[in-house]
């Protein structure tokens, strides 16, 4: 069985900062989050971007806990200046879930493409 529940949060509600975020509460529920930016279309790839990911995370047997551990270390990394304001922790070479984040960003571009959004960032 699939659950998911996506939500639409204010940037400063994330566990860490991000525009996305996933983990599975204490029922099994696959809960994705997503920052308010105004734009439901904006809000609609980021939140496909992360049931994508984390889908592809399980099939891959990557824990959630390796996942969060690594966003946190990267974001820390990031407060000392140890990557670029732009940097994503899942286009890390050493990211645990990098392929899985690669192929949730395709998706997430086609998607954007499909919705007509211009200008909608790079595939790296």
């Amino acid at each position: 069985m699939i659950e998911i529940h996506v939500k639409t949060i204010r940037p400063d509600q994330h566990r860490y900062p991000t525009h996305g975020d996933y983990f599975t509460d204490d029922r099994g529920v696959e809960q994705i989050r997503v920052s308010d930016m105004g734009d439901h279309k904006l809000e609609l790839c980021i939140a496909i971007h992360e049931i994508v990911e984390s889908y592809l995370c399980k099939d891959a047997g990557i824990p959630e806990e390796a996942i969060t551990a690594f966003d946190l270390k990267f974001e820390d990394e990031l407060a000392l200046g140890l990557h670029g304001p732009d940097d994503e922790p899942g286009d890390q070479p050493d990211c645990p879930y990098s392929e899985q984040h690669r192929k949730a960003m395709i998706v997430e571009h086609l998607i954007a493409n499909f919705l007509g959004v211009k200008r909608y960032g790079v595939i790296m």
